[in-house]
C-alpha cells in the first residue's frame, strides 16, 4: 500500500464513522516521502508541508488537488510513496 495517507482540513475537519470510511470531501491527501527530497517536491510540486503541532514535518507532503487530476499525476504520487515504502527495511 502506498504511503498517501489523508488529512482532515483543520478548519473543517470531520471523523469518519469507522476506520474503513473514505476520507471526508474536504480532506488533503497528505505523501510520505523521504525528508531529504522534501525540498525538491514543494519546488517542483504544488504540495505543501505538513505542519503538526507546531513545526513542519519534513518528510510529509499536502498534496494539492492540482497535482491529483489526471491518472498520471496520481500515479506520480503513488509512486513517491511506494518508493519511500519500498526503502524501509523490512518488517
Amino acid at each position: 500500500m502506498a504511503h498517501i495517507r489523508w488529512q482532515a482540513d483543520p478548519a473543517t475537519a470531520q471523523a469518519p464513522a469507522t476506520q474503513t470510511e473514505p476520507p471526508q470531501v474536504s480532506g488533503l491527501p497528505v505523501a510520505r516521502i523521504r525528508w531529504h527530497r522534501t525540498d525538491a517536491q514543494v519546488a517542483t510540486t504544488k504540495a505543501t508541508l505538513v505542519h503538526m503541532r507546531g513545526r513542519d514535518m519534513p518528510g510529509w507532503l499536502r498534496v494539492s488537488s492540482d497535482d491529483l487530476r489526471t491518472d498520471d499525476q496520481l500515479a506520480r504520487w503513488v509512486e513517491i510513496g511506494t518508493g519511500y515504502a519500498r526503502s524501509l527495511p523490512p518488517k
